[in-house]
């Protein structure tokens, strides 16, 4: 008797995991066929869980290369926590940046821990870790501990890269714990040390923070005037708090200040701090509704153009300097006239007053060499002959001045439109070489175009492609190709010379022709290829008709039914491709062991699966016999 013997059963879970490892393999990139063997085993054992990666300090660093400052800082935290190496330099490397990032984003307690472990390393980056350590221990208030560790840092750093402001720090920490005199040493040392630095006024407004601690008042006074002195706006507000400050805790009383100095003081340094419009407003309302004011005509007066060229009113400071040139003409006038309209973009003026520098003042030291200058402005307002005669002098000389000038002469031609004369000035520039030989043939190459010479225009830009492979006008050929090829496909926007006035009207664009296309015609299908022939109703008896039981009536027959009678179920052979409810199969029905399963009159109920589902074989009964047609 032969012993029937069954597959044991797998978890559900199991599974499915099997599954999902196996879906998750490219076999295509691997370049293998189903049925294959697997070049290594999966990443997670059927049924386990993927977990993370652990914590390292390239993860971290990584992180932070990317931006992801909250990534960055679970990797480090994480790599500490785990004890892991690296160790020596590359760990105080790494505990320093998380102090770094923790200091960013405010968390200075931690990251004071984090500068101390790295600055206890000793090695290379212990001067940053100390200065960052004290500054974070100033910002979570322990001043006399920064002050310390500053301190410290001059000791044994006296050239380091925070040694000056260890200074700084140093009189802010004493200040904020109550110590007047380090703190004024400090400061003044820093001022000894750097008798014009820009952060000059930034040390007299601590240095008067610190006098605040013994004398309110006089630090008070000093701070008004700060407010109203100044040249970096962020020191005016810092004053402005403090001397609040003092007026509402110490109850200082200070001497009223002429309103009308006080608005004068303001603007002038609402225009050193770059306020333009702000100071240029405050100084016109002094002009106007001040005027009466004694002194305040020989103010406006004396700080009319300072405060014209300072704000940008380019329109006033011609105005005036006009006047003035009317009144007293002179060279340094007709030079600020020149140069005022240069700033305001009007070259055509600019070049007229450069001329009358050049021949009415000739002399005079601004215009004795502005020959260049004047061929500038002549040839941006437009005015290519005027330019030209001006570069050509300037041409004869040697070097690179006289080189400039050269090519600039044949430039002026090109935009006349003498293309021959501007092909035989390009000609002896390529000839020499040197900084303009590439632009040189360029714009030749533009001249031969207009000449019609296609191959000589061709053969200059293949020259600058080889030769000059990195310039800017081969820069400038590869984007006028990539531009006609893209004018091709999509079209660019419509322009016609300069943007003077409103753009011109766009052309129509058509759009392109559609290409033809045949009919759409369904591909004929062929028919399934079938082991056997699928059973036809003819082969089938007819159905007895069903009696009723006795004592309950038959439900009679609807008019216009069909009383074709149904075939008899049987249950699908393997062998078969029928349809299922789940659709038509395109491969032959299989029966998990689940699903073939005996029912109580002995038959099998199969269940159809889905195609790309996990297939497993008929459970095995006997010798050529399965499952699915067992009795």
């Amino acid at each position: 008797m032969t012993k029937l013997v069954s597959a044991p059963r797998l978890p559900p879970v199991l599974l499915m995991s099997v599954a999902l490892a196996l879906s998750a393999l490219d076999l295509r990139a691997e370049g293998l066929t189903v049925g294959a063997v697997l070049p290594g085993p999966p990443p997670v054992a059927p049924g386990g869980v993927a977990h993370a990666p652990a914590p390292s300090l390239a993860a971290g660093v990584e992180a932070w290369v990317r931006g992801d400052e909250a990534r960055a800082i679970m990797a480090l935290e994480g790599w500490r926590a785990s004890e892991a190496g690296p160790w020596g330099r590359e760990r105080a490397a790494g505990r320093f940046l998380l102090g770094w990032i923790l200091m960013k984003q405010g968390r200075d307690n931690e990251a004071s821990a984090e500068f101390a472990s790295a600055r206890a390393a000793n090695g290379p980056i212990a001067p940053w870790a100390t200065w960052y350590e004290a500054v974070v221990d100033h910002r979570r208030g322990r001043s006399g501990v920064a002050a310390r560790a500053c301190a410290s840092y001059r000791q044994r750093w006296p050239e380091g890269p925070h040694a000056m402001d260890c200074l700084i720090l140093m009189g802010q920490a004493y200040t904020a714990d109550g110590q007047r005199g380090p703190a004024l040493a400090a400061y003044q040392e820093w001022l000894t040390l750097n008798p014009e630095h820009p952060r000059g006024e930034e040390v007299a407004l601590g240095m008067i923070l610190a006098e605040s601690l013994r004398d309110p008042a006089k630090a008070a006074a000093q701070l008004r005037d700060l407010t109203l002195r100044h040249r970096y706006h962020c020191n005016a507000e810092t004053a402005a708090e403090a001397l609040e400050s003092i007026l509402e805790e110490k109850k200082v009383q200070l001497p009223p200040l002429d309103p009308v100095v006080e608005q004068q003081l303001l603007a002038v340094s609402l225009r050193d701090c770059g306020f333009a419009d702000e100071a240029w407003d405050t100084y016109t309302r002094l002009a106007k509704e001040e005027a009466d004011e004694a002194g305040m005509a020989e103010w406006v007066a004396a700080n009319a153009e300072r405060f014209a060229w300072r704000t940008r009113r380019f329109d006033a400071l011609i105005a005036q300097l006009e006047a003035t040139y009317k009144a007293a003409p002179n060279g340094e006038t007709a030079w600020l006239l020149h140069r005022a309209n240069v700033r305001a973009g009007r070259w055509g003026a600019a070049s007229d007053w450069g001329d009358i520098g050049l021949t009415q003042h000739p002399t005079h030291g601004r215009w004795r060499s502005a020959s260049d200058e004047m061929a500038h402005a002549n040839q941006l307002a437009g005015r290519y002959t005027r330019a030209r005669e001006l570069w050509e002098p300037l041409g004869k000389t040697g070097g690179a001045t006289g080189a400039t000038a050269r090519f600039y002469a044949a430039f002026c031609s090109l935009k006349l439109k003498e293309y021959d004369d501007a092909v035989t000035r390009f000609d002896a520039l390529v000839n020499d070489g040197g900084e303009w030989g590439v632009a040189a043939r360029y714009h030749r190459a533009r001249a031969f175009d207009a000449l019609g010479k296609r191959v000589e225009a061709r053969a200059d830009r293949a020259a600058i492609e080889k030769d000059a492979p990195e310039s800017w006008y081969n820069l400038l050929l590869r984007s006028k190709m990539v531009s006609a090829e893209a004018a091709q496909t999509t079209p660019s926007l419509h322009r016609a010379g300069r943007w003077d006035g409103p753009a011109p009207p766009a052309p129509p664009i058509e759009p392109p022709a559609l290409p033809t296309r045949r009919p759409w015609r369904p591909s004929p299908r062929p028919p399934p290829r079938l082991r056997k022939p699928p059973p036809s109703w003819s082969s089938y008896p007819p159905r007895p008709p069903k009696v009723s039981p006795p004592g309950r009536p038959r439900r009679p027959t609807p008019p216009g039914a069909s009383t074709i009678p149904s075939p008899p179920r049987r249950p699908c052979a393997a062998s078969l491709r029928p349809t299922s409810a789940c659709g038509p199969s395109s491969r032959p029905l299989t029966i998990s062991p689940r699903s073939a399963s005996t029912t109580s009159r002995g038959r099998s109920s199969p269940r159809c699966m889905r195609s790309g589902t996990t297939r497993r074989r008929a459970r095995t009964i006997g010798p050529g016999r399965s499952a699915a047609t067992s009795p």
